[in-house]
């Protein structure tokens, strides 16, 4: 519309006005008889605006031409540095020893080995970090077992049931293990894959302590009836903390603490065998080896895995201290190895010594 109102006032409105009179006035005998003259130059004028406008249109048309293939090269352009941007973002979370996710956030612990995918989080696992400590503690405490059994059945001969008893407390570090493994190797990878992680370590824990329970028990009383007293004990607590656990998941935060609290039941719950022993010992006064055994395993044991509690040594030094080697996570794991490894001599050596239920001989 602004093409034609320049043409418009570009035309000499006189001269038009003249050449729509002049053919009246000269048929009349007027004044401007010479209109053709006029008519010409009108003619001209027309056609010289009528070119100017082809002129002007094409060279709209060429900006509006320039203007769409820059627009389409700043889209290109645009999208190519968000690529790069996303790229530069995920390198930059893949390499970048500071970062630290807000649901793995500590007020102790200022750097993580992030992993952004499953193949990530197992190539980290043999880097040097506190979380493949972690892994490699638990996968440890696991061949521990293992061995021991191992060494267990081929130097001695015991009756099914006994072996039975050996069978299932390997099930239990077996079944646990993968979890816990699977969790501190994936719990980088976003906040869904940590909870279900989580979840999952905790439910391995929920169902080893009660495995555990029953192994104890029944290599410790001579009754039956005190071993299926104890591990139902132990059952009525993990059956709690599973209805808390199941409430913190519905809101999806996982408190440490209470987590810590619940359990820590579930392994006194389970250790009550330990006690029984110690008890009879004292009453007895009879001190043998079977006593310090149990008394300075549970202490070793207990101090290791009371380290997390405390946040030892981690609260006696600046955040970041230990983020590679040495958390109170890493002690809490090696603890998990000595009492594994304490455990399993436990009921070895209850069986070797005969002190088992009559009804099972």
């Amino acid at each position: 519309m602004e093409i034609y109102k320049n043409i418009n006032e570009k035309l000499d409105k006189d001269n038009l006005k003249e050449l729509d009179e002049g053919p009246a006035h000269s048929l009349s005998g007027g004044p401007n008889g010479d209109w053709a003259d006029l008519y010409g130059v009108a003619l001209q004028q027309r056609s010289d605006s009528s070119r100017i406008l082809d002129e002007e249109i094409k060279e709209e048309l060429d900006d509006l031409k320039e203007s769409k293939d820059e627009l389409k090269e700043s889209k290109d352009n645009l999208k190519e540095l968000e690529e790069k941007k996303e790229w530069s973002e995920s390198l930059f979370k893949l390499n970048n020893k500071d970062i630290v996710p807000e649901y793995l956030k500590d007020y102790y612990i200022t750097s993580y080995n992030i992993g952004s995918n499953h193949k990530e989080c197992i190539k980290n696992l043999f880097k040097f970090h506190h979380e493949s400590v972690n892994v490699w503690t638990m996968i440890f405490s696991n061949l521990s077992v293992l061995l021991i059994i191992i060494y267990v059945f081929m130097r001695y001969q015991f009756s099914i049931s006994y072996s039975f008893i050996f069978i299932i407390h390997l099930l239990s570090y077996t079944i646990h293990t993968p979890f816990s493994v699977g969790y501190h190797t994936f719990n980088t990878i976003n906040e869904e894959e940590h909870l279900k992680w989580r979840k999952y370590d905790v439910y391995g824990i929920f169902l080893r302590g009660i495995i555990s329970s029953f192994v104890l028990s029944f290599v410790t009383y001579n009754n039956f009836k005190y071993t299926l007293l104890n591990t139902s004990f132990t059952i009525l607590i993990v059956y709690y903390s599973f209805l808390k656990f199941k409430e913190q998941e519905k809101s999806k935060t996982l408190d440490k603490k209470e987590q810590g609290t619940l359990i820590g039941l579930i392994l006194l719950s389970g250790n009550i065998p330990f006690f029984y022993r110690i008890y009879n010992s004292i009453k007895n006064k009879k001190y043998d080896f079977m006593f310090k055994y149990i008394l300075y395993g549970l202490i070793l044991s207990y101090l290791l895995l009371s380290a997390y509690v405390f946040r030892i040594p981690e609260v006696f030094y600046e955040p970041g201290k230990f983020n590679k080697i040495g958390t109170s996570h890493n002690i809490m794991h090696l603890g998990v190895i000595v009492y594994s490894v304490f455990e399993t001599l436990y009921v070895y050596l209850s069986l070797k010594q005969g002190n088992l239920i009559k009804s099972f001989k």
